[in-house]
C-alpha cells in the first residue's frame, strides 16, 4: 500500500468530523477527568490490596 493511499473511505464514528472546536475541547476535558478518576480509584485499590509493604519482607535488613 502506498503511503498516501487512504485506508478507509469515511470516519469510523458518525459525526467524527462534525464536532466544533469547543465540542472537541469539552470532550477532551471530560475524558481527562474520567481518566483521572479511574487512575485515582485504581491507585486506591492497589494500596488497599498491597498495603504498606515497608518492613514486611523478612529477607530485608
Amino acid at each position: 500500500m502506498a503511503p498516501d493511499e487512504k485506508t478507509q473511505d469515511e470516519p469510523i464514528m458518525d459525526g467524527a468530523t462534525e464536532a466544533k472546536a469547543q465540542e472537541k475541547l469539552d470532550g477532551g476535558q471530560d475524558q481527562a477527568r474520567a481518566d483521572a478518576k479511574r487512575d485515582a480509584t485504581l491507585d486506591a485499590r492497589v494500596r488497599e490490596v498491597g498495603g504498606d509493604q515497608a518492613g514486611d519482607d523478612p529477607d530485608s535488613d
